[in-house]
């Protein structure tokens, strides 16, 4: 069940499915399925899967009182600290199949999808300009005003077996000493970065609960001259973890590895026992190091946000216990800035068009003195991602709209994140791009909305870091239909005309087989003991060779690189920057500003001459092992080049796809046995079928599609008739479906906008037939107006009671969806683009 929800929370267009697909799973919980079915009326003490979201071991922290917009306050403290020597070597010896294994199952339950935000309407506001991509010299002023790098080091000596397409690079500079960071890898250089040792993570620290995992975070505070490295620990059998805080002092005790560490976790920090720490980040104030995360439950949904701050004069005296001061929240993902002095600044997102700023003051002695502006920008798109590239790889598989980065310099507050193609406040958008949102320190206002978006691929995962100007740098990662996943740099400062200038790519060769990047990048300033440079440091990877494993983001032909760059006026020997006095993070920003266009006219498509229609598959869902299925659309006129696919919604793309050439006006149809291209059985999930006409250039003159599911439990979910018109004096319209004798089943109809019209009861079907009956009327009586519904079946077979299953299909009241609104949906798109290239069309 969890992947059919899963995959709908990925489409941005059946978000309302999941949110009632869940409310499904409360509705379990809570009633112990209450049955409309005679004398049975309930069956006691049965749960589902989902019922540990609600409160799985009586968890320090009640559900029912932290309310989205509830702060909880925590204190608590770590310890005692421990003290560890680590050795350093040229590289690291290759994992064992176990580990790699053990570090696989790790990484996919990390960056764990959080709650479908609430939509809104599309806030209109004004966009800035597509951004130029190469590099180009500065504006006039002398040669010292190129952008340029003083230092590109590749880490790819790292043993082949720590290389992974999910590499999470994070690094930090002190002087000549950099720590830099990975996933599965640590490393340290002694001489600005020319050349790294590396440490091993796993067998250099003394494990705790399931082991090293990944999620490493590296930052340096100079008013401490500490080196401040976080490393996040696997679950348990018991889905508990740890996150490790390591701290080292001065150039000298990273080069010789001394380290101070404490563990954080869920039961530590008063969130409870059984709750897993994920995706943690670092931030520095003046005087305080903050750590966020997310938590999670042992089914793998989200929890809770935790938010705790760390005094560094503390850190540096290796103080033990360790003392802290933190909240809770139900918001999903907590992110910080980074160039705060007093107070530290949080964003996350309200919904769609709101960002939740959060101020913590260091006066503030806890989490009671936390205040929240919101802050109403335009809408971004939500949804799966898309950037196919030449081999059909989808860096952009895994992508989720959750803040990366934040910063605050110069009176001025910005936050960045990935948001997906599809159309917006800001306009329509053919891949996905960076948002980012400016906002005044003092009147908590919107600036302006800076974007970084293109029309050829997308760019994704931005990391953003303060030099001592207040001038920004970002590293983002970009792929599209003529790129691979590649890197590339961006600085926003006073010469850079208003925008985001280009000043370095790195062209990868290959995109990942299991069709995920990231998850995140880092820039931090160049800094020493008391002093910030003007310059900067930052990650990027990209693959020099194939990763084809589609179980694996293990591969070797991954490259992290370390790359030290800015300016040329600014001295590239080290900091320049006058020192300031260790209390205080200050800078002399110049923010830059953004002269934004109207947005591009979008180039017109030949219209349609043909429309596709009726498409579903019979039976729907099934079950592979046990039968196939026929998939079946109508043109209502002859086609000359006819494609029908499989796709993945869970991310993984075309799975299947039939070339059909020139076809006539009618009914098409094709068997399909539930094996992908490679002949490998499918197995229980949420796809799509769809349907698609080109023109001899390639373009798609129409689209239909349905949804396609393949359960072990339900089957056949028919809608009769197909198209439904209640506002011309259709009677009903009937469900049907089937499934073993004694099950339970509900069901639930969306409207287009994701609301929940109707909502069937449980009930028990001794027979193994179900049937719905709606009118087409809402909850008030009203005729729903015409459009495209969602249809969702849950199911529960009794003789398992802990397993769910789901199905879907849509269904169209009125005229079918037009092959204009077909064409619109994101995953569409992305589909037809990746289907063009496997089948040869050209465009």
């Amino acid at each position: 069940m969890s992947t059919v929800v899963r995959a709908l929370a990925r489409s941005r267009w059946c978000r309302a499915a999941v949110l009632a697909a869940l409310a499904v799973l409360l509705a379990v919980s809570q009633s112990g399925l209450a049955v409309d079915a005679g004398s049975v009326t309930s069956i006691g003490g049965k749960t589902t899967a989902g019922s540990s979201r609600i409160a799985a071991s009586a968890p320090v922290v009640s559900p029912t009182t932290a309310r989205d917009d509830d702060l909880l306050p925590i204190a608590g403290t770590l310890g005692p600290a421990q003290t560890a020597r680590l050795s350093m070597r040229p590289g690291l010896p290759s994992l064992s199949d176990s580990d790699v294994a053990r570090l696989e199952a790790a990484t996919a339950r990390s960056h764990k999808p959080g709650p479908s935000l609430p939509d809104v309407p599309a806030t209109a506001g004004t966009r800035a300009p597509e951004v130029g991509h190469e590099p180009r010299a500065g504006q006039g002023l002398n040669a010292g005003s190129d952008l340029t790098t003083f230092r590109d080091t590749s880490l790819a000596s790292i043993a082949p077996g720590s290389m992974s397409t999910t590499d999470e690079p994070s690094v930090s500079m002190n002087g000549n000493t950099v720590f830099y960071t990975g996933n599965w890898y640590a490393a340290v250089s002694t001489d600005g970065g020319n050349s790294f040792s590396h440490i091993d993570p796993y067998t250099e620290l003394p494990s705790v609960y399931g082991g090293f995992c990944c999620d490493q975070r590296t930052i340096y505070d100079r008013s401490r001259d500490l080196t401040i490295w976080l490393l996040q620990y696997s679950a348990d059998s018991s889905n508990n973890n740890a996150q490790r805080i390591a701290v080292a002092h001065g150039q000298a005790g990273v080069a010789s590895g001394t380290w101070t560490y404490w563990d954080i976790t869920a039961v530590n920090a008063g969130v409870g026992s059984g709750y897993e720490l994920d995706f943690p980040n670092l931030a520095l104030s003046s005087n305080y190091l903050y750590l966020t995360t997310n938590t999670f439950d042992s089914s793998g949904y989200f929890y809770r946000s935790l938010v705790v701050r760390f005094s560094l004069d503390a850190l540096a005296a290796g103080t033990t216990p360790l003392q802290f001061t933190g909240f809770v929240n139900g918001g999903f993902t907590f992110a910080p800035v980074s160039g705060a002095t007093t107070p530290m600044y949080f964003g996350r997102h309200y919904n769609s068009s709101t960002l939740r700023l959060y101020s913590w003051p260091e006066s503030a002695t806890d989490a009671t003195g936390v205040t929240y502006s919101d802050v109403i920008h335009s809408s971004y798109p939500i949804g799966t991602g898309y950037c196919f590239s030449p081999d059909g790889t989808n860096m952009c598989g895994y992508i989720d709209a959750r803040i990366q980065a934040g910063w605050v310099a110069g009176g001025v507050i910005g936050f960045a994140w990935t948001a997906n193609q599809g159309t917006g406040g800001l306009g329509s958008f053919p891949y996905p791009y960076i948002h980012v949102v400016r906002i005044n320190e003092s009147s908590k206002a919107l600036i302006d909305e800076p974007i970084l978006w293109s029309s050829s691929y997308a760019y994704a995962y931005p990391g953003i870091g303060v030099n001592g100007r207040g001038h920004l740098a970002m590293s983002v990662a970009f792929a599209g239909p003529s790129d691979y996943p590649s890197s590339r740099l961006f600085v926003s400062d006073d010469l850079s005309g208003g925008t985001w200038q280009a000043a370095y790519t790195r062209a990868g060769t290959n995109g990942p087989g299991r069709n995920r990047w990231g998850d995140y990048l880092t820039v931090r300033s160049y800094e020493s003991a008391g002093v910030i440079g003007n310059t900067w440091a930052a990650t990027t990877f990209t693959q020099q060779g194939p990763c084809t494993s589609t179980s694996t983001s293990q591969c070797a032909n991954v490259v992290p690189r370390f790359v030290w760059f800015g300016r040329l006026r600014d001295n590239p020997a080290g900091p320049t920057a006058t020192p300031t006095p260790t209390s205080t993070r200050t800078a002399t920003p110049i923010p830059p500003t953004v002269t934004a266009t109207s947005t591009p006219t979008a180039t017109s498509t030949p219209a349609a001459t043909v429309a596709i229609r009726n498409v579903h598959a019979s039976l729907n869902p099934f079950n592979p092992l046990q039968s196939g299925t026929i998939l079946s659309f109508e043109l209502t006129a002859s086609c000359g080049n006819t494609l029908a696919a499989i796709f993945d919604m869970n991310g993984a793309g075309v799975l299947k796809y039939w070339t059909l050439g020139a076809r006539s006006a009618g009914t098409q149809s094709v068997a399909w046995d539930g094996k992908n291209a490679g002949g490998t059985t499918l197995g229980e999930g949420l796809y799509a079928y769809y349907a698609v006409c080109l023109d001899t250039g390639g373009n798609a003159l129409a689209v239909g599609y349905d949804f396609l599911s393949i359960s072990p439990l339900i089957a056949n979910m028919t809608v009769n008739p197909k198209p439904y018109y209640p506002q011309a004096g259709n009677a009903s319209l009937g469900f049907n479906l089937s499934l073993p004798s004694g099950g339970f089943t509900t069901a639930v109809i969306l409207n287009p906008q994701g609301i929940q019209v109707k909502m069937f009861p449980w009930q028990l079907s001794p027979s193994g037939a179900v049937g719905y009956s709606w009118d087409g009327r809402d909850g008030g009586g009203n005729l729903v107006p015409n459009g495209r519904y969602t249809y969702i079946v849950a199911a529960v077979d009794p003789g398992n009671m802990s397993q769910m299953h789901v199905g879907v299909v849509l269904f169209d009241v009125g005229l079918p969806l037009s092959a204009g609104a077909a064409q619109a949906q994101p995953w569409v798109e992305g589909a037809t683009d990746q289907l063009r290239k496997v089948s040869g069309a050209s465009r």
